[in-house]
């Protein structure tokens, strides 16, 4: 099955993995996984969200539009579009990290985890004027938002999966010792929204 606004990078899944996702197969996809009576119904609430997202996705980019040039748009991504969105794909208590994380003498700014604990999945959100695979150029972080966590789940032992995302692509990182090639999934949020994609959704 062709997806238009999915994309694997590294071998991460398998194709028929994804077929068998889209098709509604795969482990963890029946309606009673997700505590819901009928097969019906869990189809209502996926259309009811993908509703609900569209709408978050229309306040996103009115403030987006009035984003200055020199704005990451980092608060306006978080709180208009990222946190509203995970919510809706039921990831509660995405909670923000004051503090970095240290490992072996390298520090990992990752911004927010799922609970809030340091043993909650790791979310990096970024604002929708920084790239995933560009360090900064202002030199404050060593590391482009993909790299950092790439990194910080390679030396974490605990953690072996990770979401990076500026609100226009969101990628799903897994502890991964290739270090010559990217190992990702990747969903163009602004694609499927701007497109109207449900099926990717």
């Amino acid at each position: 099955m062709d997806f238009a606004t999915v994309q694997v990078e590294g071998g991460l899944f398998a194709a028929d993995k994804l077929d068998e996702v889209a098709q509604g197969k795969a482990l963890g996809q029946s309606a009673a996984d997700f505590g819901i009576r009928d097969d019906s119904r869990l189809r209502d609430e996926i259309a009811s969200a993908w509703s609900e997202a569209l709408k978050q996705w229309e306040i996103f980019q009115e403030g987006r539009s009035r984003l200055p040039s020199n704005d990451a748009g980092t608060s306006l991504t978080r709180d208009r579009w990222v946190i509203p969105l995970l919510s809706l794909l039921s990831f509660e208590n995405v909670a923000f990290q004051r503090s970095a994380v240290q490992l072996e003498g390298k520090t990992y700014a990752i911004s927010h985890r799922v609970g809030g604990s340091e043993e909650g999945l790791p979310i990096h959100i970024e604002g929708c004027n920084t790239g995933l695979d560009k360090r900064p150029e202002s030199g404050r972080l060593r590391l482009s938002p993909h790299a950092l966590v790439q990194e910080y789940l390679n030396r974490e032992e605990k953690q072996l999966w990770g979401i990076v995302t500026n609100g226009l692509r969101l990628r799903v990182l897994r502890d991964s010792n290739r270090v010559t090639r990217p190992v990702y999934l990747e969903f163009d949020l602004e694609g499927m929204m701007e497109g109207g994609v449900f099926a990717d959704f």
